[in-house]
C-alpha cells in the first residue's frame, strides 16, 4: 500500500511539473487582441525627382539614403540623400556580366548594420553606399554563395556571423524560417508556426503561413506580419515568440480547414498584408486587402477590398498609428528616425512622396 501511494505521490509531481513548464511557457509568449485606432492625417510633401520610376517594387533606407528598387529597366537601383530626397544616380545592372546581378530577389534587400544587402538568385551581396553621386560604382565588401538546398531563398535577413536566414520555399518543415552558416554551410530550421488549434496539412503550412518580415536594427527582435491572417508576431533572436497581435476589425477570413484537399485553395481567402518595415522603434505593415476571384478552372484574379493603409505598432505589439495611403501607392520606408515615411506611386514616374510622421510618433 506504502508502496502504492508513492507511486501515485511521483505520479502526481510529474503532472504538476509538466503544468508548471506549460504555464510558464503561456506566460513568456504574451498572446494579445488588439483594435487599431481611428485614422490619423498626416501632411505630406510631393518631392519631385527625375523620371527614373518604371515599376519601384520596394524602398530601402539607411541613416543617410535612400534606396528604391526599380524592376522596370535593366538599371535597377535608384539612390537619394533623405531626407532632402536629391536623387543620386543609379547603380545596378541586369545580366550576366560581371558586376551584373542575375535576378534580384526583392525580399532579401535590406539595410544591415548602414550595409545593402542584396540578394541574387544563388548569392548575397554586401554593398557600401555613400552619401555622393553614384553612376554604377560601389564598393562590394563581399558575397556569398546560397546553399543549393534552400534554393530559392526568400525573406533573406542576416541575423549574425553564422545564420543567414531566410524561406526555403521548396522546402517542407514544421519550422517557418530556415538559415545556413556561411562558413561550413550547415542548415538549420527555426521559429514555430502560428497554433490557431485546426490541422495544417504540413505541404501547405508554408502557403497558408505566408508571411513578410523584417529585423530589427539592433538584431534583438524580429517581426513578421501573415499574408492570410491579421496577425503580426514578434520574436527574439532564438526564434521565441514573445509576442502575438491579432488585429480586430478587419474583413473575416474564409474557412481554410479544408486546404490541402482538392476543393481547398488559398486564393479563395483575403490577403491581408503586403509587407513590413521595422525601426528600432515602430513596426510599420502595409495593409492591401484583397479577395480572390476564380475566373477559370485553374485561373484567379485578386481583387482590392479596401484602400491601402499603413498600421504602425511599437515593439509591445500595440497599434500607435493608422494612416490611409494615397492611390497607387507601390512601396514605402520609414526614416531610421521615425520622423518621415517616403513613398512612390504606380502612376508617377518623378515623385517621391514625403509623410511627416514626427508630430506623430513622438508625441
Amino acid at each position: 500500500m506504502i508502496k502504492v501511494c508513492k507511486i501515485i505521490r511521483r505520479f502526481c509531481f510529474y503532472l504538476f511539473f509538466i503544468f508548471l513548464l506549460s504555464f510558464c511557457a503561456e506566460q513568456k509568449l504574451n498572446r494579445t487582441q488588439v483594435s487599431l485606432p481611428k485614422y490619423s492625417l498626416i501632411d505630406i510633401d510631393s518631392i519631385f525627382t527625375k523620371p527614373v520610376f518604371i515599376n519601384p517594387i520596394n524602398m530601402f533606407a539607411n541613416d543617410n539614403i535612400m534606396v528604391v528598387l526599380n524592376f522596370g529597366t535593366d538599371t535597377i537601383f535608384r539612390v537619394f540623400n533623405q531626407p532632402e530626397c536629391n536623387y543620386l544616380g543609379w547603380f545596378g545592372k541586369q545580366g550576366r556580366g560581371p558586376g551584373e546581378f542575375l535576378m534580384i530577389n526583392s525580399s532579401g534587400v535590406r539595410f544591415c548594420d548602414n550595409v545593402l544587402q542584396i540578394a541574387d538568385l544563388r548569392k548575397i551581396y554586401y554593398l557600401n553606399l555613400d552619401n555622393k553621386e553614384i553612376n554604377n560604382d560601389y564598393n562590394s565588401i563581399k558575397s556569398i554563395s546560397i546553399p543549393g538546398d534552400l534554393l530559392a531563398f526568400n525573406y533573406i535577413f542576416t541575423l549574425d556571423s553564422n545564420h543567414v536566414c531566410g524561406v526555403a520555399q521548396t522546402k517542407f518543415s514544421n519550422l517557418s524560417i530556415d538559415y545556413f552558416n556561411p562558413s561550413s554551410n550547415e542548415i538549420g530550421s527555426f521559429v514555430d508556426y502560428p497554433d490557431f488549434g485546426f490541422h495544417v496539412p504540413e505541404n501547405v503550412k508554408r502557403s497558408v503561413f505566408s508571411f513578410t518580415l523584417d529585423l530589427k536594427p539592433d538584431k534583438s527582435l524580429f517581426a513578421l506580419v501573415y499574408s492570410f491572417y491579421p496577425l503580426l508576431r514578434i520574436c527574439d533572436r532564438k526564434g521565441d515568440t514573445v509576442i502575438e497581435s491579432f488585429i480586430d476589425g478587419l474583413p473575416q477570413q474564409i474557412d481554410f480547414k479544408g486546404l490541402g484537399t482538392r476543393d481547398g485553395n488559398l486564393l479563395d481567402g483575403i490577403v491581408y498584408y503586403s509587407n513590413v518595415k521595422v525601426t528600432n522603434r515602430y513596426i510599420y505593415l502595409m495593409y492591401e486587402p484583397k479577395k480572390g476571384e476564380r475566373v477559370g478552372e485553374h485561373e484567379y484574379k485578386m481583387n482590392p477590398i479596401g484602400s491601402k493603409e499603413l498600421h504602425i505598432f511599437d515593439w509591445d505589439g500595440q497599434p500607435v498609428l493608422r494612416v490611409k495611403l494615397k492611390k497607387g501607392t507601390r512601396s514605402f520606408v520609414p526614416s531610421p528616425t521615425d520622423e518621415y515615411l517616403y513613398c512612390t506611386n504606380d502612376y508617377v514616374i518623378d515623385k517621391i512622396y514625403r509623410y511627416y510622421l514626427k508630430d506623430f510618433v513622438f508625441q
